[in-house]
């Protein structure tokens, strides 16, 4: 049976709109360009966290009181498939006694489910890993050093999915399509036609029906989303690799009206989605 849709918005990483009162360091200095402070800015394709040199890099979060999480999320371009991983969690900031809910190898090619003990890594390169829900004041992603290495984070995003409910809209609640976006077409001076590369923009129509209780979840990931411009790390399906390698990370187009709509038992949502940053078509 399918899962229903998985949004991660939140990021206890982020700690500059979304969580202020949290501390991020590092163990290992930043590269001049690379400063850890790019690794929730949410930017995409700026967003770049790189140490001066390898070594056991440890990205250590405070996040000034319990913290819930149950989902880690490293964006595309970094360079840690094939190398193992760890997030722990603990009470105090030596990390004594500390719980390791993800002890991964992040997979060298395509595939995994986020529930798998390796993860998911998506075709588009993102990686991501489900587990328990656990709550802690301090949460460390951990890379052992990598002979010659110096790791790359992309995009690193740390918090609780929501998991809609069962709803009400059937069908085409909701669904995947593909917007192709041309920059320019002109004529060259020998008459030849030139296209620019297209950008190929994955976009979701999400149009869902709440029971009443429900709704205040998924009103919580709407206000993120409007509010902060946290964008969506959004999964239609994670129970099939195909599914799960349609991880994405998507974004409201533009200008939004948010306007839920209410009976005396439920309630009506209707947005629109786009990939934040899409890759190019090749």
């Amino acid at each position: 049976m399918a899962n229903t849709p998985l949004i991660l918005s939140d990021n206890l990483y982020d700690d500059t709109v979304l969580h202020p009162q949290a501390v991020v360091s590092s163990s290992l200095p930043e590269m001049a360009g690379s400063e850890l402070y790019h690794v929730s800015d949410n930017l995409r394709d700026l967003t770049r966290f790189s140490p001066s040199g390898p070594g056991n890099l440890f990205v250590v979060l405070d996040a000034g009181g319990a913290a819930l999480a149950n989902t880690i999320i490293l964006d595309r371009g970094h360079n840690l498939a094939g190398q193992a991983v760890q997030v722990q969690h603990a009470a105090v900031s030596d990390f004594t006694a500390a719980v390791t809910p993800v002890d991964a190898v992040i997979p060298a090619a395509a595939g995994g489910l986020p529930s798998d003990p390796n993860g998911c890594l998506t075709p588009d390169g993102v990686w991501w890993k489900t587990f328990a829900d656990a709550s802690d004041r301090y949460w460390r992603l951990s890379v052992p050093a990598i002979a010659g290495v110096t790791p790359l984070l992309t995009g690193l995003y740390l918090g609780s999915a929501y998991r809609m409910p069962s709803y009400l809209d059937a069908p085409a609640a909701y669904d995947y399509r593909t917007r192709y976006q041309v920059g320019k077409n002109a004529m060259s001076v020998g008459g030849v036609r030139v296209k620019r590369r297209v950008l190929n923009f994955s976009e979701v129509d999400l149009s869902v029906t709440l029971e009443d209780a429900d709704y205040p979840f998924l009103d919580a990931e709407v206000r993120r989303l409007l509010a902060f411009g946290a964008p969506w790390w959004f999964c239609l399906d994670d129970s099939t690799q195909h599914g799960a390698g349609l991880m994405r990370l998507y974004q409201v187009p533009g200008d939004t009206t948010y306007d839920p709509q209410v009976d005396p038992v439920h309630r009506s949502v209707r947005l629109l989605l786009e990939e934040v940053i899409p890759t190019l078509t090749i």
